[in-house]
């Protein structure tokens, strides 16, 4: 750790610049959620600006006070100096002296980085429900919608909480049940106008959904490391809308490594694991192409998969954290010539 690190609170009228650095390390579409500080912890070397994270609070007449941290950054020239770490353990810490218990973060499904710093301070991923014990329904309810968490896909919201830990066949179980859940009004309301039996197009959903569960895992057994599923609850208000309306959109869910590892390492074991999934989900869709003439169930899977290996192709948000973006963060090659195949299938299937 550089001794000339120091750490203060924000200035008055410092916002707006704290608000202009950090906006050069997040993605245009990252930069339209961020916020203007309500407050901020500041990381300055030698006078500069070195990094910040930012906090707010929410206070609910019926509910109990919660901090929210929007987002921390560290400018690059600083980097490696251990500033995240330290901005992560002092700003918890001086939230705490404060006497607010609960401090919740948001953080992406492959932001292994952050998932240390938050383990270290002794926070758990926390479902919905362990929110509403912890908070109640109303200040559940203002959190979910006011970190605009209800849109956030391939999210997860940490929080110092006791949170349970779930198994991986709890979570897939409960992972398939939601997104079957989700799609069902839609196949029965399409088959109802279409005279045709919703179950066709149920099967073939948890069909694909069974496909990128089981080619993950067999991705997972190509490396040494203990994996578990889970899947992300952020994104639901965009999950749900969607697939009313027939457009496949799964809540997000994918297998991670147990233990924290070096980035470097982390993207290599996510980026295999989600390069075995989209070659599974790739296969069958050549499989569902040459079986659907004159099968319902084999067409509506080769949609289904043709829109899955889509989002797979947009490594941005909300497709994101299907896979592909795993996939480009360890190896640009690779994610190339996946993107050329599945544009090949993609096209075979529409132009047939």
């Amino acid at each position: 750790m550089n001794t000339n690190v120091q750490l203060r609170d924000m200035l008055p009228g410092e916002a707006e610049i704290l608000l202009k650095i950090g906006k050069q390390f997040f993605s245009p579409i990252e930069r339209m959620g961020m916020p203007i500080p309500q407050n901020a912890l500041v990381a300055a070397v030698d006078g500069n600006i070195a990094g910040a994270l930012f906090y707010k609070v929410f206070e609910g007449k019926n509910a109990a006070p919660v901090v929210y941290i929007d987002l921390a950054y560290v400018v690059k020239e600083y980097r490696g100096m251990g500033i995240g770490e330290l901005l992560y353990h002092t700003g918890i810490e001086r939230i705490k002296e404060q006497g607010y218990e609960t401090i919740t973060a948001m953080v992406a499904d492959d932001n292994a980085a952050s998932w240390k710093l938050f383990g270290k301070e002794g926070f758990e991923r926390a479902s919905f429900t362990e929110m509403v014990k912890a908070l109640g329904f109303v200040g559940s309810l203002k959190l979910w919608v006011h970190t605009i968490y209800c849109i956030s896909c391939g999210m997860n919201m940490w929080a110092s909480i006791v949170a349970k830990s779930r198994k991986s066949w709890s979570e897939i179980a409960t992972f398939l049940a939601l997104n079957m859940l989700l799609i069902t009004p839609f196949s029965i309301i399409y088959g109802h106008l279409n005279r045709q039996s919703p179950l066709p197009a149920l099967l073939a959903y948890l069909s694909v959904l069974a496909i990128s569960i089981v080619s993950g895992f067999i991705g997972c057994l190509t490396v040494k490391e203990r994996w578990r599923f889970g899947f992300t609850r952020g994104g639901l208000l965009i999950s749900l809308p969607l697939q009313l309306f027939g457009i496949i959109f799964p809540v997000m869910g994918r297998w991670y490594p147990s233990r924290f590892n070096k980035t470097k390492h982390n993207r290599k074991i996510l980026g295999i694991e989600a390069v075995v999934e989209w070659l599974g989900l790739l296969s069958f869709s050549v499989i569902s192409l040459i079986n659907s003439e004159g099968s319902i169930y084999w067409q509506w899977m080769n949609s289904f998969l043709n829109a899955m290996l889509f989002y797979h192709i947009a490594a941005i948000f909300p497709f994101a954290h299907f896979g592909g973006r795993r996939v480009l963060n360890w190896s640009k090659g690779l994610y190339i010539l996946l993107v050329i195949l599945s544009l090949v299938q993609i096209g075979f299937s529409l132009f047939r």
